[in-house]
């Protein structure tokens, strides 16, 4: 069962990832997919950060935290290098 999931989640993600890069998908598909993938990937880093506060363990809140910000980070890359393209 956990194999299945995997694949399906693995796939959904990935089909999500490449939708929202693509020129072929119309632009509001692409920020709604961009913007469901950033939330999933806040989901995760909320639910380590809260495991780690929960249980009092600091390594894994600190891994928590770092996943936020590497986050945070990956998609201010992202929405900056999609203006700079936009303004050429």
């Amino acid at each position: 069962m956990d194999g299945l999931f995997e694949i399906v989640l693995e796939i959904l993600v990935e089909g999500a990832a490449e939708a929202a890069g693509s020129k072929k998908v119309p632009l509001p598909a692409r920020i709604a997919l961009g913007a469901a993938l950033v939330l999933f990937f806040y989901g995760i880093a909320a639910l380590v950060l809260w495991c780690g506060v929960d249980t009092g363990n600091t390594a894994l809140a600190l891994l928590g935290a770092a996943l936020f910000a590497g986050f945070t980070l990956l998609a201010a890359v992202k929405v900056r290098g999609f203006r700079r393209r936009g303004r050429k």
